[in-house]
């Protein structure tokens, strides 16, 4: 028996169309089938109704319950959603965790204020603002704010909005104090405070327009009440060192956690919170954190190019074995021959030539970044028309993800993109291995 953790319309099959039933978030369900990221479910009670059995997305069933759960999460599964999610959003998983466990301690269900709700303590009005902004599409109901996951998701969108309005108004990156300041005051309010740090919390909200906060999900009048240990009659100087403080001490508490999962570090609440830098080399990495970069990369991608993120990710790993061969200093994640961006790099090759195998000098591509190598092999696909097909599977309506990017996978090595009869099966069992293919959605 599982439980449906968020509402959701039965489809009549995945990714497919509405049945028009609705399962509604504590709905006890029997799961019959699967196949990732859906899962069949029947309504309890309702076995020989057909109308009550549809598919919906993984993430809204817990298949482990009967109930939703409130009280304190598991840590390191909350930590390796954050992980996941900030992948997903360019975020910083670390600085989403420390957020939740400086507001709840990482607890689930109604805050003791009787309005904000689940682990990031979320207003149901910043859930409406950030579930409708068009250019992130998460588009929630309202009744999914009780589901944690779904609550990490939004808050990284909201870090990065808030990212995203905030650099520019400072001049450069904030830091995670800075950030987080600035979520619960408003991005406007934030940098006023940040430039004037002896005004007084009070008179920075007053000074700012109601349209602001709207657009930022927040409240004036219960900004100082939700967060009164850390405003309440200070000024702004005051109020960072009193977040600087609880968020170092929400960011200690979570370091093992977020390491275990593979996660981004921030060593201190003053560094920097935005996007991690790239790395000079790749063979440091964890085997979570180079999936993790790649992904990112990948995904901007498939935007362009529609190239599976899933597979690039895959052949990243194949291809350079974790990270550890990327052709010297070329940053050539792919091995693909010829002048790069940032010239050629010369490596000795093993080549067949009349029935001999001999050793012939070959020059490889060489790129500005790692990323930029990312993004030309997506284009390798598009402009040689012997991929046609590839990326014909990969855009299949009919298909879901999992099935694009196992077709793809098929496709390019039919068209000879390598001779390694098992290269394709190679690809899919890494993909399935370490589940490359959440990768593929919204991207």
């Amino acid at each position: 028996m599982a439980v449906m953790l968020s509402t959701r319309t039965l489809l009549d099959a995945p990714d497919g169309d509405s049945k028009g039933v609705i399962a509604k978030a504590g709905t006890k369900v029997d799961i019959l089938d699967e196949k990732t990221p859906w899962i069949q479910v029947r309504l309890l009670g309702i076995a020989n109704n057909p109308v009550d059995v549809g598919w919906v997305s993984k993430l809204a069933v817990d298949p482990s319950k009967d109930t939703i759960v409130v009280g304190p999460l598991d840590k390191l599964m909350f930590a390796d959603e954050c992980a996941s999610q900030a992948i997903i959003w360019d975020a910083t998983a670390h600085y989403i965790m420390s957020v939740a466990e400086a507001r709840t301690r990482i607890t689930d269900g109604p805050a003791p204020n009787g309005i904000d709700i689940g682990p990031f303590a979320l207003s149901p009005s910043e859930w409406a603002c950030y579930s409708a902004l068009p250019e992130f599409q998460l588009n929630f109901l309202p009744g999914d704010i009780n589901d944690w996951r779904l609550q990490c998701a939004l808050f990284s969108v909201m870090t990065v909005s808030c990212q995203q309005k905030l650099a520019p108004l400072l001049g450069d990156q904030p830091t995670a104090t800075q950030l987080y300041f600035a979520q619960i005051l408003g991005t406007k309010a934030a940098s006023d405070g940040i430039r004037n740090p002896n005004k007084n919390i009070t008179d920075l909200i007053a000074a700012v327009s109601p349209e602001d906060f709207k657009s930022e999900g927040l409240e004036p009048d219960r900004i100082v009440t939700r967060y009164s240990s850390l405003l309440k009659d200070v000024n702004a100087q005051t109020a960072l060192e009193n977040i600087d403080g609880a968020l170092q001490k929400a960011l200690d508490s979570t370091r093992l956690f977020i390491l275990r999962v593979g996660g981004d570090i921030l060593d201190t609440s003053s560094a920097p919170a935005g996007p991690i830098s790239e790395p000079d080399s790749l063979a440091s990495l964890t085997h979570p954190q180079f999936i993790e970069f790649v992904a990112k990369g990948a995904r901007d991608a498939m935007k362009t190019t529609h190239v599976p993120a899933s597979v690039t990710v895959a052949q990243a790993i194949v291809e350079t074995g974790w990270g550890r061969h990327t052709i010297g200093d070329a940053k050539n994640l792919f091995g693909i021959k010829g002048e790069g961006p940032a010239g050629s790099e010369t490596r000795p090759t093993r080549e067949v030539i009349h029935g001999q195998s001999v050793t012939m000098p070959q020059p490889f591509r060489k790129y500005n970044s790692f990323a930029e190598s990312i993004l030309d092999h997506a284009n390798f696909f598009v402009v040689n028309k012997r991929y046609a097909k590839a990326l014909s599977v990969a855009n299949d309506p009919n298909s879901d993800n999992v099935s694009r990017a196992n077709n793809f996978a098929v496709e390019i090595q039919r068209a000879g993109y390598a001779t390694d009869p098992n290269y394709a099966a190679t690809l899919i069992g890494i993909m399935k291995r370490f589940d490359l293919y959440r990768f593929d959605s919204g991207a």
